[in-house]
């Protein structure tokens, strides 16, 4: 858990600064997912990598309602 805090921590800092509050949250999000993109893909085989891209991928697309079940 600590590994995590770590990593939310840099990710915060390294989000895009905005004036309004919405924007700043998606960068916020943005900056997050990325980052935990990263951390996750350095422990994974190769071969895996292209999985959890695939599910990061439709994940992200659900939540940002791009596409639908």
């Amino acid at each position: 858990m600590q590994a995590f805090s770590v990593v939310f921590e840099h990710a915060i800092d390294r989000a895009e600064p905005a004036e309004e509050v919405k924007q700043r949250v998606v960068n916020l999000i943005d900056s997050i997912t990325y980052s935990v993109f990263v951390y996750t893909t350095r422990g994974l085989f190769e071969r895996d990598k292209l999985i959890f891209t695939a599910q990061m991928t439709f994940l992200v697309s659900l939540a940002s309602c791009i596409c639908s079940l």
